[in-house]
């Protein structure tokens, strides 16, 4: 009863027009649903004129991933800067060594005042 009382009976509805492309889109659709053998015909020959692309565009189905690997070092209470240095030298200079490694990259970074921290990522 109450929402009797709170509600017009005689409410007009306001009906919006369509935008231009909303009826465009409509045209498209209605004449597609109408023409089904015309728009399958069409499909197939999209995605056979799409083929012919690859050679010039190339087929990838995934994305090569570079294989990285980081090392943290954190030195001990006290050690030097070039402490840190001379054991991110030794473990540069190892693997090197090891086969399939392209470069190595080191870098000191401070997350706290007291910890200093090598990264060795190659």
């Amino acid at each position: 009863m109450l929402a009797h009382s709170l509600f017009k009976t005689n409410v007009k509805v306001k009906e919006e027009k369509p935008s231009k492309l909303a009826h465009g889109y409509k045209r498209i659709l209605n004449w597609t649903l109408n023409h089904k053998l015309i728009s399958f015909g069409l499909a197939v020959l999209l995605l056979v004129g799409s083929l012919f692309l690859v050679p010039s565009i190339g087929v990838s189905f995934y994305h090569p991933i570079k294989k990285t690997l980081t090392l943290t070092y954190t030195p001990k209470a006290g050690q030097s800067q070039s402490d840190v240095e001379k054991a991110a030298n030794r473990a540069e200079a190892y693997l090197m060594k090891r086969d399939g490694v392209k470069t190595v990259q080191y870098s000191f970074g401070e997350g706290n005042s007291l910890i200093r921290e090598a990264k060795i990522t190659f």
